[in-house]
């Protein structure tokens, strides 16, 4: 996260690291102020798009990342998981 007064050169800032990135993925979020109050709302924005491609994140993190964010419930899953956690 960078915060600075206006005119500081915070956005020259990111657009020289985008452009040194060669090779990298870069990631972008954009905060909004209606978004505020949603703790975990950039990081939505971050990890989302990454699910678009089905190798990216690995299984086992895509699970627990769309379990959080309740994109899927892995209710099948749930009573080995309760059984392991709680034992």
């Amino acid at each position: 996260m960078i915060r600075g007064e206006p005119g500081i050169g915070k956005t020259a800032l990111l657009e020289y690291a985008v452009a040194s990135a060669d090779g990298m993925r870069v990631a972008r979020v954009v905060g909004v102020e209606s978004e505020m109050q949603l703790t975990s709302a950039l990081v939505y924005q971050l990890l989302a798009p990454m699910f678009e491609n089905p190798d990216l994140p690995p299984a086992r993190q895509r699970g627990a990342v769309a379990s959080a964010f309740r994109l899927i419930i892995p209710c099948a899953k749930l009573p080995a998981l309760w059984k392991a956690r709680f034992a």
